[in-house]
């Protein structure tokens, strides 16, 4: 747990130089449980990426969780 109040900490700093409302901050919270994808959407938008970049270039980060869910699914 300690990893997690850590990066949602920082993440919660850097949301502004994003150009982030609180809202916004939260509500990304919710669905983004990669805190990588977190930190490239915020470096993007801080560089004033389109939306759909931010939203492709998050996809594409997660793509690396799915190798390690399949292999939790076959052990399970």
């Amino acid at each position: 747990m300690p990893g997690v109040f850590a990066y949602g900490t920082v993440y919660g700093i850097l949301a502004p130089a994003g150009h982030l409302t609180l809202a916004q901050t939260l509500s990304m919270s919710g669905p983004v449980f990669a805190g990588a994808s977190q930190f490239v959407a915020l470096a993007l938008l801080e560089q004033g990426a389109a939306g759909l970049a931010v939203v492709l270039a998050t996809f594409f980060v997660n793509l690396r969780q799915v190798p390690s869910s399949s292999r939790e699914r076959r052990r399970g």
